[in-house]
């Protein structure tokens, strides 16, 4: 017999309480870092986490495969321009893989992200915990010939290709089940850098960064459901990254979504599903930092599509510890 709904908040509150110690204190003991670079930002990342953290791979049981575009500060020449395609599923009944490829352009600089991930879950006392390992490889080059100086330099405009591949490391934790969700991670634990010098310096630094996320569902199984969330970035050198917010959905067919990136930009979200098959997501950044006198936003795009396999899994016999809010 399912738990009434008092019963499950009260269960989810002792969960949290149980759980967020220890997520969050691994979090804060990793090493701190100097100048890190920012990985590619994502406003919808309270949604599509996969990327973020490894541990999420097969968390809810199925298979995923999401498509992701973000044009960023429009107006301003050079703005970043990320894609991603990603897919993660659930592989026997206590294991996760996924992976991803990431393009992402920003002036004369470019960088390409290609990941493999694996996850194992382990079912507790009306919960899921599960470990994430992630293997990648970066490529990060440079178009010579596209930075531009108030004098010409011949040297820099013959190098007009340089590149540099790089592996790297990222781990994270998930504990979830149904209602809930709350997460860490950690990426680019091989801290590489790239430098080139042609009268000035070009560079790019991958630097460790912990990420630290959760998640509600409220009014499960009512016809209109609220999903609070957060994310929060941590880097030494960078300033606190945090994005808090929510999205109501109705009847299980549209979303309608608001967040808040401290100190950068209020996100305006739209969403269609469509039979727990296939959704769409739009959204849109209002700047709210200097840069809103010279960009007029942000937009974002993703596709995700959902492959049920709910009678060829044992799990689905446990449907309250299954994860449904990353989608």
């Amino acid at each position: 017999m399912k738990p009434n709904s008092l019963e499950t908040k009260t269960m989810n509150m002792k969960l949290t309480q149980r759980i967020a110690p220890l997520l969050v204190g691994l979090a804060l003991a990793l090493p701190p870092v100097a100048q890190a670079q920012q990985l590619p930002q994502f406003s919808q990342r309270g949604l599509d986490l996969f990327y973020f953290n490894p541990a999420v791979a097969g968390s809810n049981f199925e298979h995923q495969v999401q498509i992701h575009h973000r044009s960023q500060w429009l107006g301003i020449e050079g703005a970043p321009i990320s894609q991603m395609f990603s897919y993660n599923g659930a592989v026997g009944a206590n294991s996760g893989l996924g992976g991803y490829v990431l393009n992402d352009s920003y002036g004369p600089s470019r960088g390409f992200w290609g990941g493999l991930a694996y996850a194992r879950h382990f079912t507790l006392d009306g919960f899921n915990l599960s470990a994430g390992l992630g293997l990648n490889m970066t490529n990060f080059w440079i178009m010579g010939n596209q930075i531009t100086l108030p004098q010409p330099d011949p040297l820099l405009l013959d190098k007009k290709f340089v590149s540099r591949w790089s592996p790297d490391l990222n781990l994270g934790m998930l504990a979830y089940n149904r209602t809930f969700f709350l997460g860490v991670s950690a990426y680019q634990l091989f801290q590489h850098s790239f430098r080139e010098d042609y009268d000035i310096e070009t560079s790019y630094d991958s630097y460790l960064k912990t990420y630290v996320s959760g998640g509600l569902l409220l009014g499960q199984h009512k016809p209109v459901m609220f999903k609070p969330n957060f994310t929060l970035g941590l880097a030494a050198g960078e300033p606190l990254e945090l994005q808090v917010g929510g999205q109501f959905t109705f009847g299980q067919t549209f979303d309608l979504g608001l967040s808040y990136r401290f100190r950068d930009a209020a996100v305006v979200l739209l969403g269609l599903r469509f039979q727990d098959f296939m959704a769409i997501y739009y959204s849109y950044d209002l700047i709210t930092s200097e840069l809103s006198t010279v960009s007029s936003g942000s937009h974002e795009l993703r596709i995700a599509f959902t492959f049920k396999k709910r009678e060829n899994h044992p799990a689905y016999e446990t449907d309250d510890i299954r994860n449904d809010l990353l989608w």
